[in-house]
């Protein structure tokens, strides 16, 4: 059964015919944009231009879906500690170029961890990506108590995070 080979993909080819439309995208500057969504298939960029994509990968508009959102936050930062060490998690965050306000917002209204809000107002405002009181006069987002979230992380450390950040 290990003699079997997929005789109806050829994987290596599809890349090899792909990659220049590819690397022609990226030269024009078609490729790795910010933007964010303003209504249904409309999004704008950085600089303020609003177009439409008519070459979305993403037919299913799974990228504006809350729920996919909200699940997301909660996976990458709720883990933060155990499966997932803090450095590379902090790493990953600071990486993020551009925080918009107002998905910022709506995603931390979303988000039901307590830990993970909190963890992403502290980042917010240490990386200096996101004007976090601006976001926190904006939308209303539980974060708990008004005390310290405090635990010990997997290699012994402890990880303290205020309401806000």
């Amino acid at each position: 059964m290990s003699n079997l080979k997929n005789q109806y993909i050829n994987t290596a080819r599809t890349v090899e015919i792909g990659n220049p439309s590819w690397q022609l995208a990226q030269n024009s500057g078609l490729t790795d944009l910010s933007v964010r969504h303003v209504e249904r298939n409309r999004m704008v960029d950085l600089n303020g231009h609003s177009f439409m994509n008519m070459c979305s990968c993403s037919y299913l508009g799974l990228e504006i879906d809350p729920r996919l959102a909200r699940r997301a936050a909660d996976y990458v930062l709720y883990d933060v500690g155990g499966k997932q060490s803090l450095e590379d998690a902090y790493s990953a965050f600071s990486q993020v170029k551009v925080m918009y306000p107002d998905i910022v917002g709506d995603l931390l209204q979303r988000c039901t961890s307590v830990k993970a809000k909190r963890l992403f107002l502290k980042w917010g405002r240490e990386c200096g990506q996101l004007n976090v009181d601006t976001v926190l006069s904006q939308y209303r987002i539980p974060v708990g108590s008004n005390s310290r979230w405090i635990t010990r992380l997997k290699d012994g450390s402890m990880l303290s995070l205020k309401p806000y950040g």
